[in-house]
């Protein structure tokens, strides 16, 4: 008989710190694929600062779990507790694993970025300032402000990354419906939104599949390459957008 528990430590803020948010020690069991249990998980937030243990039978990376999908689980896990807890109080939190301690004593510090920043930067067709320059009239920013939230939140909430990769999409599509006044011909819309900015409509078809189950209560599951290809075919869309609004949105 196996009696080796291996013990996974994460901790984490919730924000505003300044809110003081408090959650009392909750423990649920750990199941693994076939929803054996396996072990359980131990959460506690005191003063806005989260720690969470898990106790397992078996090394979660043996069984598909590796550092990032692992920090997608804990912080699922405690991002439903602080959203209980805001809608009981009628606020807003938000909430960070920042790291772990895993089994062997290692330390990983988890960063907020997709890849290599400095790599993920130099694919971008406009820099920075040149970005904010675009969102300087009031009249067009805000398609391109609903836009970046909605890819704030796919990098933050990776497991829901169809929904919000797909909306983000649908924002800046909405220039084009609201510009050539075509809110009775959505077909139209897609149409030129797709043709001024030369999308591949298999592209946003990909990505819609993702979200559409999401957007109406259920869920879509997807493997890690079908995410990093909702991601890239998400940048390269509003890559192609940022530039057609840099050149003065000529349609």
């Amino acid at each position: 008989m196996n009696n080796v528990v291996y013990i996974y430590t994460f901790f984490g803020k919730v924000f505003p710190e300044r809110a003081d948010v408090n959650i009392p020690l909750w423990t649920a069991p750990l199941l693994d694929l076939k929803q054996k249990k396996i072990g359980e998980i131990k959460t506690f937030i005191g003063a806005s600062q989260i720690s969470i243990r898990i106790t397992s039978s078996e090394k979660l990376e043996n069984i598909g779990m590796n550092i990032g999908l692992l920090k997608n689980f804990v912080e699922e896990w405690i991002r439903i507790q602080v959203d209980i807890l805001g809608y009981t109080l009628g606020c807003g939190y938000d909430v960070e694993i920042t790291q772990l301690i895993d089994p062997d004593g290692h330390t990983t510090v988890y960063g907020v970025n997709l890849e290599d920043v400095k790599a993920f930067e130099a694919k971008r067709p406009k820099k920075f300032l040149e970005i904010m320059n675009i969102c300087r009239d009031p009249t067009k920013r805000d398609y391109l402000r609903l836009c970046l939230s909605d890819l704030r939140e796919a990098i933050r909430c990776p497991k829901d990354i169809g929904f919000f990769c797909y909306r983000a999409i649908e924002s800046l599509k909405r220039y084009f419906v609201d510009t050539l006044n075509l809110e009775n011909d959505e077909k139209k819309a897609w149409e030129t939104f797709r043709s001024t900015l030369d999308i591949d409509r298999q592209k946003i078809e990909f990505i819609k599949q993702f979200a559409d189950p999401v957007r109406h209560g259920g869920r879509k599951p997807f493997k890690a390459e079908e995410g990093k290809k909702i991601l890239d075919y998400t940048w390269e869309i509003v890559d192609k957008y940022i530039v057609f609004a840099y050149n003065g949105y000529k349609i």
